[in-house]
């Protein structure tokens, strides 16, 4: 705020702006909710960002409580775990050459129910700390790639006010990641499963909304 009160400048072209009053620019932003493809694409990313608030909510009772994890271990799983969603987010743009966007995404989240099932598989046969821990990195990795693809995807698509996609992305994460963080708490601590099944669950709904949407084009154009 300070540095656009010192000057900043606007870098959208005055052609491509959005005139009149704020309140029009809201009513627009919502206008987009008439799309269901777009809504498909909003509720997909949320959940993922549901999944990953169900592992921050739980992580720390997780392998503190239930296994017995030192305050120390933890922060430095935790600090790996953090690492892991970085360089998930990193890869997807190493891979844009050779795979499409919208194929990384469908391949991404696939392969994350597969994990979150096996996670979930776990923690009803064998509550295993090290099949955890790699359980969950991979998840969390997984997590950082999808933010990348789904954000951009929907960052890419040919409507105007990309301010209130963002604003609709941003709700939809934090709505979504708010509403799984006291739920898996409610689910009880005294096992790892209530978060696996969270997360499975935020997972494979996602991936049911995205595969819905029958392969359409980060480039196509979606009406509002």
């Amino acid at each position: 705020m300070i540095a656009l009160w010192l000057g900043i400048k606007e870098t959208l072209p005055v052609e491509k702006r959005i005139t009149g009053h704020p309140l029009e620019s809201v009513v627009k932003m919502f206008g987009f909710l008439k799309n269901s493809k777009f809504v498909r694409l909003i509720l997909a990313t949320g959940l993922v960002s549901g999944g990953l608030f169900s592992y921050i909510s739980a992580s720390s009772f997780v392998f503190q409580n239930f296994f017995h994890m030192s305050v120390q271990n933890f922060s430095l799983l935790y600090a790996l775990n953090g690492i892991g969603i970085a360089i998930g987010s990193i890869i997807p743009g190493g891979l844009a050459a050779r795979f499409p966007e919208i194929i990384q995404a469908k391949f991404v989240l696939a392969t994350t129910v597969l994990t979150t099932i096996l996670l979930t598989l776990s923690a009803l046969f064998f509550n295993n700390l090290l099949v955890v821990i790699v359980l969950i990195f991979l998840t969390v990795t997984q997590f950082g790639m999808l933010f990348t693809l789904t954000t951009s995807i929907i960052m890419n698509l040919s409507l105007r006010n990309n301010g209130g996609l963002s604003a609709l992305l941003g709700l939809s994460q934090n709505a979504i990641g708010g509403i799984m963080s006291p739920l898996v708490g409610v689910m009880g601590s005294h096992t790892y499963l209530p978060m696996a099944l969270a997360i499975m669950g935020c997972m494979l709904f996602s991936m049911i909304l995205f595969f819905s949407i029958h392969g359409e084009s980060q480039n196509h154009h979606f009406t509002s």
